[in-house]
């Protein structure tokens, strides 16, 4: 082993909370040829000055942004975000608590390439490592998951906000909150794409010389302008 194969991870709170110390204790080990990365990142009070100077070459997106995406578009919009974070700051950027293959296709379609989480591997013993490393292989879906384009990202993301409206409708009904959800919500993606979505039909539909309903069916979701 090699200084080069090492990479340490240091807490996002930690590594904000003295930055001016942490940096330069992580620039003398990168000396060495030891590289950092920052964990947990999302969960504290993150500066993009700090971000810019400190020495680490990989984000870890704190799992509690991926656990909760396939219903919680906030979740869904931080995770959009920060993608967005690494690839202006050329970090790498790795996905924490990818825990089914759902999760995974979905990072991927993100542009997420790298994530960690039971649906890869469970905790094991050092010496299973290189066994584990021979014999596995993700799974098929993954292989074939590319990155989606802005229209099937939309319409992702609409699909988020409808499971999170139903889930919150069901729990009002339920009693579990007090509040009913918001469905109508002019700012929520799914309201969104419904809109592009008929304005779109209804461009088409002049294209034809004819109703919405005359036109032929569509599919995929609709083109931004």
């Amino acid at each position: 082993m090699t200084p080069g194969d090492l990479e340490l991870e240091v807490l996002e709170t930690n590594a904000f909370s003295d930055v001016t110390h942490v940096t330069s204790v992580m620039q003398a080990c990168r000396e060495f040829g030891v590289d950092f990365a920052i964990d947990d990142f999302g969960t504290g009070y993150s500066s993009l000055t700090y971000l810019r100077h400190l020495p680490a070459s990989v984000l870890k997106v704190d799992q509690s942004f991926v656990r909760d995406m396939l219903d919680d578009p906030e979740d869904l919009t931080m995770l959009e975000g920060v993608l967005g974070l690494a690839v202006a700051f050329r970090r790498e950027i790795v996905a924490e608590g990818v825990e089914t293959l759902l999760h995974g296709r979905l990072l991927l379609a993100m542009g997420y390439q790298l994530g960690q989480g039971y649906a890869i591997a469970r905790p094991m013993p050092a010496g299973s490592i290189l066994g584990w490393l021979d014999t596995w292989r993700p799974d098929a879906s993954w292989y074939q998951r590319q990155r989606a384009g802005p229209e099937e990202l939309e319409a992702i993301y609409a699909m988020v906000d409808h499971r999170a409206c139903a889930a919150g409708m069901l729990q009002y009904l339920s009693g579990e909150r007090p509040d009913r959800p918001k469905a109508n919500c002019t700012h929520c993606r799914l309201a969104q794409w419904l809109a592009l979505l008929g304005r779109d039909q209804a461009r088409r539909a002049r294209a034809w010389g004819g109703s919405p309903g005359s036109m032929p069916p569509t599919t995929g979701s609709p083109k931004r302008r």
